[in-house]
């Protein structure tokens, strides 16, 4: 019994994808397994999400539906799992010319040696000839990305015969990209060995068949929005057929809101511009974008707000040209766009990272000009960071100087110069520019 709230409860059968192989002629072996099925049990831990507010609930993969697969197809899609209102895009890539097909029709179907007798599964069968160079890359692209706070099994991790298996799983951090690695759980006599980095591998061939099975715990704050299977021979074993399976997938999803499923994002250079198009593919109860930026990846401001679609089943196209990127050095910037509901929830898009333009020429940008109290000057194409400023009035005459920071605009009080005309320089090693400006009171 897997709990939705605390006020509600809601039974979720288990369900398990596999790509399985099987040496066909060997019956003897399918008949040893199905004997060992009783064995395998809950191997993963029951995943807490300690982050999630009362809007998240935690569910299951169900994979009863046979309308979502079909045999042969190597991209599949999984449409609002268990009423979660989040989608798993299941692709594959690496050697997948050695899948030789994806289930045995329009019905899943799986061997109950590698599930503890689950049917509602699809299997996969692996040609013999996957060598020691090769592997196969299933990615589970999520969306919207969920807390990373989840778990499932995976099965078949053994050598056994002339083959055996090497599995890595990981999964990507929303925000940056970077990395999130599991823990493992097993029975007493695993066949696998756990290598680092989300690596089990299975380093002894054929003397082991009590726990053919891992659990895969992921405990994160983090939001994740991929997880990615890579699956090769063992480091002892030899070519052949052989494979793994998934399931027990369990997970945390917020159940009150899939307000949009976002399409393509970029970001570019537009002279001396940062331009952010993205699209959306469906949008539900959206009231706005919030364009955000970091100069270190961690602390952001807000540029700007665009309006949403609020409801649409349509791509929309939207864009924002930021025209302060210019000013902030030789830096590389981050941007991410934060989508905020109508009940004020909201989500992030994906980070985008925007190379530093050396391209854009030094320019030196005074305001308000006329000024009567405060003075805010900033500098673009600025190739060295250790300006020196120094402001003289019209005589001439030195009124004051100090070092030039190119991150932020920089301000002077003005307000008690006597009116006229004033000229800031900066100049450092390599550059210098000047601008004149106006103090009236």
């Amino acid at each position: 019994m897997l709990k939705i709230n605390p006020s509600s409860q809601i039974f979720l059968s288990r369900k398990a994808l596999s790509i399985v192989g099987v040496l066909t002629v060997l019956t003897v072996v399918a008949a040893f397994y199905s004997n060992q099925s009783t064995t395998i049990s809950d191997l993963h831990w029951e995943p807490v999400c300690y982050s999630c507010d009362n809007n998240f609930g935690k569910y299951q993969l169900d994979w009863s539906n046979p309308s979502y697969w079909s045999a042969g197809a190597l991209n599949r899609k999984l449409k609002d799992i268990d009423g979660s209102g989040t989608e798993f895009h299941f692709s594959y890539s690496g050697a997948h010319n050695k899948l030789a097909a994806m289930g045995p029709g329009a019905t899943p179907n799986i061997q109950t040696f590698f599930t503890g007798g689950s049917k509602d599964a699809l299997s996969h069968f692996v040609n013999p000839g996957l060598s020691a160079s090769e592997s196969i890359s299933i990615t589970v692209q999520i969306k919207p990305a969920i807390p990373a706070e989840i778990a499932f099994d995976v099965y078949h991790i053994n050598g056994n015969w002339y083959s055996g298996d090497k599995l890595k799983i990981y999964a990507e951090d929303e925000a940056d990209g970077s990395l999130i690695f599991p823990t493992f759980s097993s029975t007493a006599n695993p066949s696998w060995e756990e290598r680092g980095d989300g690596t089990i591998d299975a380093v002894v061939p054929g003397t082991s068949y009590a726990d053919v099975a891992a659990g895969v715990n992921f405990s994160s704050s983090r939001m994740i929005d991929k997880i990615v299977f890579e699956w090769s021979n063992c480091n002892l074993c030899g070519t052949g057929v052989h494979g793994f399976g998934i399931g027990d997938i369990t997970f945390f999803s917020n159940s009150n809101s899939l307000p949009v499923e976002w399409g393509a994002l970029d970001i570019d250079w537009q002279d001396s511009d940062a331009l952010i198009t993205w699209e959306t593919e469906a949008e539900m109860n959206t009231k706005e974008f919030v364009i955000e930026r970091s100069i270190d990846g961690e602390y952001y401001d807000s540029l700007n707000k665009l309006a949403a679609a609020g409801n649409s089943t349509e791509t929309k196209q939207y864009a924002f040209i930021d025209r302060d990127a210019r000013f902030k050095g030789q830096n590389t910037l981050y941007y991410r766009i934060k989508q905020i509901d109508m009940d004020g929830a909201f989500s992030y898009s994906k980070l985008l990272k925007l190379a530093p333009n050396t391209d854009i020429s030094l320019e030196l940008v005074v305001f308000p000009n006329p000024a009567s109290d405060v003075i805010s000057f900033k500098l673009a194409g600025a190739l060295e960071n250790d300006f020196v400023y120094q402001v003289l009035n019209s005589s001439g005459q030195l009124i004051t100087r100090g070092q030039m920071g190119l991150l932020a605009d920089m301000q002077l009080e003005v307000s008690d110069w006597p009116a006229g005309v004033y000229h800031l320089k900066l100049s450092n090693n390599s550059q210098q520019i000047s601008k004149s400006f106006q103090v009236n009171h």
